[in-house]
């Protein structure tokens, strides 16, 4: 396939002659194929809205790998670099508040919820998370966040909102919001790390805990694009 220059495309798009104009011929996913020249796959719609390819939304993992392990432990550093501190650890158990969709796509949905109320606060919104299903068998998430101290009560006031959108009834004690005192992130990173392998616990100094946080489908654990 041919591919457009930028300036060839803002032509076509303008064009008057739709009979002739390769976007209408093409249809709008081929045309921005044609602009970019690079494959469906990485601008289909369920990767533009979820970041995730639809491989990764069926892989199936049963712990936190080297990579997950080193993401998470250098977004950490990254953050606090930015001063962009992860000062509150949030734990949501989706169970508490059913939906029919998937705990993966829930999520997806709340950190777009985040983002977008950060940048209406006029801050980069900036995370860690992992998911988790261990003993109930049911779906729960941890996620270190970065909330300014002037907005940690609106952000309070929104989150049932976030995680009941679509209509479901959410528990009073499906959300836990607990401040992390400065210095203590690490802390709070070996117990985020506790569903790694033996080798992972090992080498962050995750004591006393097991692993084996369930079977989690799709991808288990993820950090913002600013600290990644």
């Amino acid at each position: 396939m041919t591919a457009f220059t930028p300036s060839e495309f803002s032509v076509a798009k303008n064009s008057t002659n739709q009979e002739h104009n390769p976007l209408r011929r093409k249809g709008k996913a081929l045309a921005v194929q044609a602009v970019l020249n690079v494959p469906p796959s990485l601008y289909s719609k369920s990767t533009l809205s979820s970041g995730v390819d639809k491989a990764t939304r069926r892989r199936k993992t049963t712990a936190i790998t080297d990579n997950q392990a080193s993401l998470i432990s250098n977004a950490v550093n990254r953050a606090r670099a930015l001063e962009l501190d992860l000062n509150h650890h949030l734990t949501i158990h989706w169970a508490k508040a059913p939906s029919t969709m998937a705990e993966a796509d829930r999520l997806l949905r709340f950190l777009d919820c985040y983002r977008s109320w950060a940048r209406r606060q006029g801050f980069t919104a900036t995370y860690v998370y992992v998911r988790e299903k261990k003993l109930s068998k049911k779906e729960h998430v941890h996620l270190m966040v970065h909330i300014p101290a002037r907005r940690r009560a609106e952000f309070t006031r929104l989150l049932d909102g976030w995680v009941g959108s679509g209509g479901c009834s959410v528990a009073s004690d499906t959300c836990l919001l607990q401040p992390i005192k400065p210095g203590t992130e690490h802390k709070v990173k070996r117990y985020f790390l506790k569903g790694g392998g033996a080798d992972v616990r090992r080498r962050y100094g995750v004591s006393g805990q097991r692993g084996g946080q369930g079977t989690i489908t799709g991808k288990r654990a993820g950090v913002s694009r600013n600290i990644s």
